[in-house]
């Protein structure tokens, strides 16, 4: 994926893997850091994923402005349009 003229593997954390970075489950949050954290790969997820984890009522929300404040954290919109950038190889800019 090419953004601000960058190109990233992504690393797609879905609802189990979001909550086991902000829960910081047996380490898991050190142990990915060191594996995705190489300026190659972006962190991205799925706003349907947040909205599902904020039900929890764990204090998700304060978790991941937390855990995930710092880290460039991609929102990923719907699959259709995801595909299209990665196939014409379009830049997404800053959106």
């Amino acid at each position: 994926m090419i953004i601000n003229g960058t190109n990233y593997k992504l690393v797609y954390l879905d609802t189990n893997a979001l909550s086991e970075f902000v829960n910081n489950t047996r380490k898991f949050t050190k142990n990915f850091l060191e594996k995705f954290a190489d300026r190659k790969h972006m962190f991205v997820t799925s706003i349907y994923n947040i909205v599902e984890l904020n039900k929890t009522k764990n204090d998700f929300k304060e978790k991941m402005k937390n855990s995930l404040g710092i880290i460039p954290l991609g929102i990923l919109i719907n699959i259709e349009a995801i595909t299209n950038y990665e196939n014409n190889n379009l830049d997404l800019g800053k959106d």
